[in-house]
């Protein structure tokens, strides 16, 4: 039989007693028993720990890195649902013809002719400056014949139809340039007019009447003066009256006196003159 010896049977407790104590020992080891500072990283596992196994403050954030390749273009979306109507806008411009008051066509019409009355006007709105030309016609020069004769007045009782050769003011030529029509003042437009004659007779000595008239053209006289003369002193005789005119239709001044003599009338006289002026519609 073969001995066994005492050195053999404590090398064999040992390794039992070596195995059995070992897994006895990694069951029972913890943090407490671990020496701190004493685990390095060949100790851990490969991707074993995760964020919550680190102390916060452990993991440092990084800078942006640049930005990536665009992507490929994804497929085309279904249609949203439709949003709230907006605001309505400002109205645009109106178009078309204009009616009522207005001719042309809009945005730009215009305001037809004599569509504009007093009633539409603002009191004070309108300045002398806003005021077209006023029709008005002065003329001097008198005589009662266009020849190298004198001009003179009979005592016929029918009188004389007065000539003007001298136009001092005439922007519409409502006195002829021809001196056998100059006797007419013509209106250039239809409306009441003013108008005004006036005459100097020559000193003599009677004291006969004077009578000096106006009249539209073969009608009878629409006013007329009559004056006795003062004896060896001009007699200064003026008349006026508002009269209504068609467009064209003239009136006429004619004197008469009942003197001896017949009386001869000075052309070079400023105070013997017509004016017609434009009143109104």
């Amino acid at each position: 039989m073969t001995s066994i010896k005492l050195s053999h049977v404590l090398v064999a407790g040992a390794l039992v007693v070596a195995m059995g104590g070992t897994a006895t020992a990694s069951s029972m080891i913890t943090s407490k028993q671990i020496k701190d500072g004493t685990i390095t990283t060949k100790d851990v596992k490969d991707r074993s720990l995760t964020a919550t196994d680190l102390a916060p403050g452990t993991l440092q954030t990084g800078g942006v890195g640049p930005a990536g390749p665009v992507g490929p273009r994804g497929s085309k979306g279904d249609q949203g649902p439709a949003g709230p109507a907006g605001p309505a806008g400002p109205a645009g411009p109106a178009t078309g013809p204009a009616g009522g008051v207005l001719n042309g066509s809009y945005p730009n019409p215009g305001l037809k002719a004599n569509v504009v009355g007093s009633a539409e006007i603002v009191p004070g709105a309108v300045s002398p400056d806003d005021l077209d030309t006023i029709p008005t016609a002065r003329a001097e020069g008198v005589a009662t014949n266009c020849g190298e004769t004198p001009s003179v007045i009979g005592n016929n009782a029918d009188g004389v139809k007065l000539l003007w050769l001298r136009r001092s003011s005439d922007p519409f030529s409502m006195v002829s340039e021809s001196c056998a029509n100059s006797g007419e003042v013509s209106a250039p437009r239809a409306g009441v007019y003013l108008v005004t004659a006036s005459l100097e007779w020559p000193a003599t000595s009677d004291q006969a009447s004077r009578t000096l008239g106006i009249r539209r053209e073969d009608q009878p006289f629409l006013a007329a003066d009559r004056r006795l003369n003062v004896p060896n002193e001009p007699t200064q005789q003026s008349i006026s009256t508002l009269v209504r005119l068609q467009q064209g239709q003239a009136v006429e001044v004619w004197a008469y006196q009942k003197s001896p003599i017949p009386l001869a009338l000075n052309p070079s006289l400023s105070t013997s003159a017509v004016t017609m002026q434009y009143v109104s519609r």
